[in-house]
């Protein structure tokens, strides 16, 4: 038998909760010296004390507890209670864990608020593309790069599984969310240009992830050349919006940004940002400004 103070230990719990259970009539020792009144347990009573800490992480009540152990509980219906906690408690961590990645994303941008800016923005031309993409909603987080290299590398997975090349950039193109509950997460397709006659192919292995079509090109598409890491990505988005808000303009179709160049090639990142615009009477023939 074990003194209370090793039994504690061996069931991770402090002498006091052994002293409360007791009382109750929860857990009593196994025996108590009758000069001493030192507690004993037996280690044949630790699966008893796991399922009253299993049962009261569950949220029950000490009473509840003692009422559930004396009915015999089965040690199945415990586990399928503690296998639904689990799941519900992970799933809480994952959305606090995705809401101070929030926190800090907007925070960055905060503290960026009143640094000078200055981009390199034009309206031009472009024509459309045929693309194979794969689209997903996920969290606005410090790894997007990372989730977005993950989308990236389906669509270049099937590519190659169909024998074709890319045979132009990557892109990720921003679509709106649907729901209101997605408004903390970014719809994003993460494309790349290949060749018209991937489409032919793509009839007859259809993939399971992957979308391939044409992407829409724009007489008007407004501009802006960002050098440098991806998380200027944010900051580069408003001064493009607000450009296009300051020259009487709006968006008509979902932004998108083209990996010029992309690590690990020589040279810092180079993006170009694109929108869509479109304004009665604009003059697409636009200049860096």
């Amino acid at each position: 038998m074990f003194r209370i103070g090793d039994f504690a230990k061996i069931a991770r719990v402090s002498v006091k909760t052994l002293h409360h259970y007791d009382e109750i009539g929860l857990l009593k020792p196994e025996q108590v010296h009758a000069t001493t009144s030192y507690r004993y347990y037996t280690i044949d009573q630790l699966p008893r004390l796991n399922r009253i800490l299993a049962l009261k992480d569950l949220g029950f009540t000490l009473n509840q507890i003692r009422s559930m152990l004396n009915e015999n509980l089965p040690s199945a219906e415990i586990r399928g209670m503690l296998r639904l906690k689990e799941a519900e408690l992970a799933n809480v961590i994952q959305e606090e864990q995705e809401r101070l990645e929030r926190v800090k994303v907007r925070l960055r941008q905060i503290e960026r608020e009143d640094l000078p800016q200055d981009y390199d923005i034009l309206v031009k031309p472009v024509e459309p593309q045929t693309i194979a993409s794969a689209r997903g909603i996920i969290p606005i987080t410090n790894d997007l790069y990372q989730q977005c290299r993950e989308l990236a590398f389906e669509v270049y997975t099937w590519i190659s599984r169909l024998g074709g090349t890319i045979s132009g950039r990557w892109c990720s193109i921003y679509h709106e969310t649907a729901y209101e509950s997605q408004n903390e997460r970014i719809d994003i397709e993460m494309a790349a240009e290949v060749e018209p006659s991937l489409l032919a192919k793509a009839a007859l292995f259809p993939p399971e992830r992957v979308t391939i079509g044409e992407l829409p090109g724009s007489s008007t598409m407004a501009c802006l050349l960002l050098q440098g890491g991806y998380d200027g990505l944010w900051d580069a988005h408003i001064a493009l919006m607000t450009w296009i808000e300051a020259n009487g303009c709006y968006s008509i179709g979902p932004g998108r940004c083209i990996y010029l160049r992309v690590p690990p090639q020589k040279g810092e990142p180079l993006t170009e940002l694109q929108i869509p615009i479109e304004r009665e009477g604009f003059n697409t023939k636009g200049a860096y400004a």
